[in-house]
């Protein structure tokens, strides 16, 4: 039985997101955790659910009624006897409330919505997101952009430096995922040096090891000064359905994410991406 938690904010984007895991695990028995965190501190009431308030009773009741509402309306629009959900409103900061469910339940996926909208109710977008992806070491983190329509995945590509090892336990969720789907893994490498280092040859052996029970293919781009623009443009030519990035200390993603010139990939990716923390 998978263990996923969705954080909503009631917005259309995080039940977007909501829907889409639902439709992409659809062959797997799951428990979903859906998950409303309606405070950013104690000093400041701020509620995710749309309403303004100074009474956290208030807040609270707005927060439950409204997980049920969503609890009513996925249950309609899914009907899979493999899936149950269960809903959990949170008096504490997402971070905080993730912390909390992560001690109770073994997680296997964290799954956010992501959009363009600012202000104090978006609790997905901007630093939101990053601040979720550094924060949490453990567990993988799916971000669904917003108005995303969920399309089987056919083909999933992991974009790597091949700088670091990566076993069968950090792979897992690459690998399971494009198991079920029976999708394509295309390893893209930007090439930053002329040549491979021994390292490297030894990693990209041992990672295509463990995909060679899967359609897998190998691909090399070139260096440009803009990452971001390297990976929208292999994603948009092998038509991409799913970008996987593993994060670590040194990883691509952390390099990309620092690009000045971009706010950060996952601000405006156009698919779903999957970051997999990993050892550093």
């Amino acid at each position: 039985m998978k263990n996923i938690v969705i954080a909503t904010d009631f917005s259309n984007e995080a039940y977007n997101a909501l829907f889409y895991a639902v439709n992409l695990f659809d062959k797997v028995a799951c428990n979903f955790y859906i998950l409303n965190a309606y405070l950013v501190n104690k000093s400041q009431i701020l509620s995710y659910a749309g309403v303004d308030s100074e009474d956290e009773a208030d807040l609270a009741q707005t927060s439950k009624d409204n997980l049920n509402e969503i609890l009513h309306r996925i249950n309609l629009d899914t009907r899979n006897p493999k899936h149950h959900f269960t809903t959990h409103s949170a008096d504490k900061s997402l971070l905080e409330a993730l912390s909390e469910i992560f001690e109770e339940v073994k997680v296997d996926l964290l799954v956010l919505g992501n959009g363009k909208k600012r202000g104090l109710n978006a609790l997905f977008y901007g630093n939101q997101v990053i601040k979720s992806i550094h924060e949490i070491k453990d567990c993988p983190i799916l971000v669904v952009p917003e108005e995303y329509d969920f399309v089987p995945p056919k083909h999933i590509a992991l974009a790597t430096d091949y700088k670091k090892y990566f076993h069968a336990r950090i792979l897992f969720p690459l690998i399971s995922l494009a198991g079920e789907w029976n999708a394509e893994v295309h390893l893209v490498h930007i090439k930053e040096e002329d040549d491979l280092n021994i390292r490297q040859k030894g990693n990209m052996v041992t990672l295509k090891s463990y995909l060679a029970h899967l359609k897998n293919n190998t691909h090399v781009m070139p260096n440009f000064s803009n990452k971001k623009e390297v990976i929208e443009t292999f994603l948009e030519e092998l038509e991409i359905d799913i970008l996987v990035m593993m994060h670590y200390e040194h990883s691509f993603f952390v390099k990309l994410i620092k690009e000045p010139v971009i706010e950060n990939l996952s601000l405006n990716a156009k698919i779903p991406m999957l970051i997999i923390p990993c050892d550093n």
